[in-house]
């Protein structure tokens, strides 16, 4: 079940890795965004409507998220994303076509990391410092957290995978 986990949240994160761009250029990846949907916005040429927002994501959001007001959403080829900060940590909600959750993705910086989980990359990663953390949950498995995890010191830097304590280094790279 272990394995079925991992792939499937290997999975996950490479689709989320793809769409998301803020630490690469811009690419035609399968999971492209569209014009934000602004709910004020009048009959706009570019803009999109919130009816083209399914009603099941937004109720689902808005119980899950109740009072964030923030919220751009985006049509993406898979269906529906929203974005938003919230207590300096920023959000990404995906949905699908019919409005089914299909994952969060919350980023943040080292000093908003649970405790257990920068202790155990600090009992083996000591000397390198904590740059970025991805929090990714799924709905197949809602209690099990993936963190990946950007960690560098003065000569390398390396992106780890830690679910439920075990820790997994997916890239190693030396720093030139």
């Amino acid at each position: 079940m272990k394995k079925n986990f991992l792939a499937c949240a290997a999975t996950f994160i490479v689709v989320l890795a793809i769409s998301h761009t803020g630490y690469s250029q811009k690419s035609s990846s399968a999971i492209v965004y569209n014009t934000p949907v602004d709910p004020s916005s009048s009959a706009s040429t570019s803009a999109v409507s919130v009816d083209a927002i399914s009603s099941k994501a937004l109720k689902d959001f808005n119980k899950t998220f109740a009072g964030v007001s923030t919220a751009k959403w985006y049509i993406v080829n898979a269906g529906f994303t929203t974005k938003f900060t919230q207590n300096d940590i920023q959000f990404r909600v995906d949905y699908d076509k019919k409005g089914n959750w299909t994952g969060t993705m919350k980023s943040y910086d080292e000093k908003k990391l649970s405790r257990d989980v920068r202790a155990t990359v600090k009992s083996v990663y000591y000397d390198y410092s904590i740059k970025w953390v991805k929090e990714i949950t799924v709905p197949n498995y809602p209690n099990i957290i993936v963190y990946m995890i950007h960690i560098d010191d003065e000569k390398s830097f390396k992106n780890l995978q830690v679910i439920d304590g075990e820790i997994l280094v997916l890239e190693a790279y030396d720093k030139q």
